[in-house]
């Protein structure tokens, strides 16, 4: 009889659990102002040009982070 009730509880948290984040999903982040600095990449001779994607400028905030997670000690441990 508990194993059926432990088992009845344990359904019904996990539909809760689901239910509630397939609500979060449906919130849009549009609403959030972001205005990113695009540079244009450095030409330097003897190299050839970098190919930048039209839908995916470099920003100064996306080098930023690329530093910053280069360099952050948790991502680096061996």
């Amino acid at each position: 009889m508990w194993r059926l009730i432990f088992v009845a509880i344990g359904f019904t948290l996990i539909l809760l659990v689901l239910t509630n984040c397939a609500h979060q999903h449906e919130s849009s982040l549009t609403h959030i102002p972001y205005q990113p600095t695009t540079i244009d990449p450095p030409v330097l001779s003897g190299v050839p040009a970098m190919q930048i994607p039209a839908d995916n400028p470099l920003t100064e905030e996306g080098i930023a982070l690329g530093r910053r997670l280069f360099y952050d000690p948790i991502l680096i441990q061996r």
